[in-house]
Parts: structure tokens; C-alpha cells; sequence
């Protein structure tokens, strides 16, 4: 860890190697896309590279690598759940399940589609062929001839802006998506 802290890339790339298994394997259990895993794997050894100096104070690496790959791992899947609650709202759901108010879901489809279109248009488009259209990110990338990383920092900002948009509708949203639990 000392000589990775120091930038020596072949000790990171022991250190990857001794744990990308590991990592990928909870990854593509939690994520249940191997596509969204390797990603994840990635970003979570970038994550230490960028910040190896740390390392320096690190005493079990297993600790600190589980740590940083749980809170990585838990905000791709509040991201998941916002993304797809609010697909799943407009696209799954044609009727309202019995726990839940028409009036209510009909409100809270008007607040979701208000919402979106209220988006910056290069926000809503990501957001559009991301979620409703259910385009990855690579491919959306090609189709609107930009980089996957201004991709993945729109669909961000979109999700953000959603989420601050439908917060008085939470409860109810999440009532829509879940109506079993």
C-alpha cells in the first residue's frame, strides 16, 4: 500500500488484481448488469488511484476497500432507484395499483412529465433515451455525438433535478413503485 500511496502503478495494478474478483463479484450481484459491474470496478480503483495518498493511513486495506465499494455500490443504486422509480412511473404503469389514490397517481404523472419537460433540452434528451428509451450510455453518447462522461454528468444533473423537482411527491412515488412492501 506504501508503494501505491508513493504512485508505483505496478503495485496498484497487484493490488487490482488481488481484488478486482471480489469487488466485480458483489458488484454484478448488487447491480445485476455486467456491464454496470466492470463499471463500477473501475470506478472504484480509480477512486483509490486518485486518492492513493491515503493509503498512507490505511491499516486494513480489505476494511478500506469494502468501505469505498459499499457507499460507491449504495449510490449507484439510489441513482438506479430514482432513474427507475420515475420509469417505471411513466412507462410501466398505465393503471394505478388499489393502495394508491387515482387522483393521486394522475398528480403525480402530470408532477413527473412537468418535471422532465422543465429540463435544460440536452438534460431531457439524455434523460429521454436513458431512461424511457433504455439506451446505455455508450450508445447514447453515439447517437447525440458527445462523450460518454458529458452522458453520465447530464443524466446526473437530470436525475438531481428531478429529484428536487418530485420531492413533495416522494411518498406517493414511492407508494407507485412498491406498492407490495
Amino acid at each position: 500500500m506504501q508503494a501505491v500511496a508513493n504512485g508505483d502503478e505496478i503495485a496498484f495494478r497487484m493490488l487490482y488484481d488481488q481484488h478486482r474478483d471480489r469487488i466485480y463479484s458483489i458488484a454484478r450481484k448488487l447491480l445485476d448488469a455486467p456491464t454496470e459491474a466492470k463499471d463500477a470496478l473501475q470506478e472504484i480503483f480509480v477512486r483509490i488511484w486518485l486518492h492513493r495518498e491515503k493509503l498512507r493511513d490505511v491499516q486494513q486495506f480489505s476494511s478500506y476497500i469494502n468501505t469505498i465499494t459499499r457507499n460507491h455500490l449504495l449510490n449507484l443504486l439510489r441513482k438506479q432507484v430514482n432513474g427507475k422509480a420515475m420509469v417505471a412511473e411513466m412507462t410501466i404503469r398505465s393503471e394505478a395499483p388499489e393502495n394508491v389514490n387515482p387522483m393521486e397517481t394522475r398528480e403525480l404523472r402530470e408532477a413527473i412529465y412537468g418535471a422532465v419537460n422543465q429540463l435544460p433540452p440536452q438534460q431531457k434528451k439524455v434523460f429521454e433515451l436513458s431512461r424511457m428509451e433504455g439506451l446505455r450510455l455508450e450508445e447514447i453518447a453515439e447517437h447525440m455525438q458527445i462523450s460518454r462522461e458529458t452522458v453520465k454528468k447530464h443524466l446526473a444533473q437530470a436525475n438531481f433535478n428531478l429529484r428536487t423537482s418530485l420531492k413533495a411527491n416522494a411518498s406517493v412515488l414511492f407508494i407507485i413503485i412498491f406498492p407490495h412492501l
